[in-house]
């Protein structure tokens, strides 16, 4: 089967500055025997021309003026929704009641909070939609690497997660394009907490095959104040006050017994500055995986582990990978090949991005209270 696909957000700027145009249309085009992208929907029709002439598509491509449009057209398949978290409910929600039962991929989050995502994930059990949540991260070839190693027992029993990284996107310089990620309630809360760490807390519960149990943590804004640079990075001397928390700590427990401390910093980095560095130990070794930032459902990775028995042997892991594309590429391809055995593995629906959102509120619960929060 050949799968019609609409993208819902493609942009049309020649800078390729959206996540679709970065990833989901280059991974779909490289998957041209499962795939076929029969559609684009942007903000307009003249914007949507505009992605059709800069992708290279055909005439053929359908250009639609809104999300009923492509609703009520029978002969799309999949959907994919790569638009800000703002407007994931009213993009949704028109393709969950259709009665046509198209696949519906929404990138994480898939809420603006726990209860829209509940409500999004409600609907599509209602309607026996499939359904799928972009959390791939599981599909970076180290990260798949690092699963392998715990659940064939190499480090035995896993006993401990450290994870400490930074993201500078959260410090006190921002452009004016990013400036959103600032502020708590410009489209629907992009936060530290929610893009990062939802993707990062992701991976960790997805390496460990275990899902989060308790949680006690610190979420806090320690840069009060951002200031606007232009495009060569020079301040323009406007300042704004910054409303999303740019500091995450956290303890918590996976499964009955696996302790993890977590730490994401924002801010300016310097040589000196953790980018990522994620510690993983078992009764019969570690596991150790670094990159450049907290980004992992993108960022270059690498790790090395060692065994007890290994005489002091470190075994490495570099993969030369482009995670931006390969990931979700991989996301796609594992899809077309295995759609239903793959679900409890490293595809993830709604449901399971219901999960996730539930952490990070139990998350931002336990830093507003000051108490340890169990799921």
């Amino acid at each position: 089967m050949v799968y019609k696909v609409v993208i819902i957000g493609a942009g049309s700027n020649p800078a390729l500055t959206s996540w679709a145009s970065k990833s989901h249309i280059p991974a779909l085009q490289a998957l041209d025997k499962e795939y076929e992208i029969a559609g684009i929907l942007n903000s307009s029709v003249e914007s949507g021309i505009k992605a059709r002439k800069l992708f290279k598509f055909s005439d053929q491509v359908k250009v639609y003026e809104n999300i009923q449009q492509v609703a009520d057209d029978v002969s799309i398949d999949l959907v994919v929704v790569t638009i800000k978290v703002a407007k994931h409910w009213k993009s949704t929600i028109p393709f969950l009641a259709s009665g046509q039962k198209k696949i519906v991929y929404v990138e994480w989050p898939l809420g603006k909070d726990v209860e829209e995502a509940k409500k999004l994930s409600a609907l599509a059990k209602q309607y026996n939609i499939t359904t799928l949540v972009g959390l791939q991260s599981r599909f970076d070839p180290v990260i798949s690497k690092v699963k392998d190693l715990i659940t064939t027992g190499v480090i035995g029993n896993v006993t401990s997660v450290s994870f400490l990284a930074s993201a500078s996107e959260w410090g006190y310089f921002s452009s004016h394009a990013d400036f959103y990620l600032s502020d708590v309630e410009k489209r629907a809360r992009n936060t530290l907490l929610r893009i990062p760490g939802g993707h990062s807390l992701d991976a960790i519960r997805f390496v460990l095959g275990q899902e989060f149990t308790s949680v006690k943590a610190r979420v806090d804004t320690k840069f009060k104040k951002v200031t606007i640079v232009d495009t060569t990075g020079k301040p323009t001397g406007e300042v704004i006050e910054k409303t999303t928390p740019d500091h995450i700590n956290l303890v918590a427990t996976l499964g009955k017994d696996i302790l993890l401390s977590y730490s994401v910093s924002g801010g300016q980095t310097t040589p000196l500055t953790p980018g990522l560095e994620w510690h993983i130990r078992g009764t019969k070794g570690d596991i150790f995986v670094q990159g450049p930032s907290a980004f992992t459902q993108f960022i270059p990775l690498k790790m090395s582990y060692a065994t007890t028995d290994s005489k002091g042997k470190i075994n490495e892991f570099v993969p030369e990978y482009d995670g931006t594309v390969g990931n979700i590429q991989d996301l796609w391809k594992t899809f077309a090949e295995n759609p239903d055995e793959d679900r409890e593995n490293r595809l993830v629906d709604f449901e399971g991005a219901v999960t996730l959102h539930k952490v990070l509120e139990a998350i931002q619960q336990s830093s507003d209270t000051g108490k340890e929060i169990f799921l």
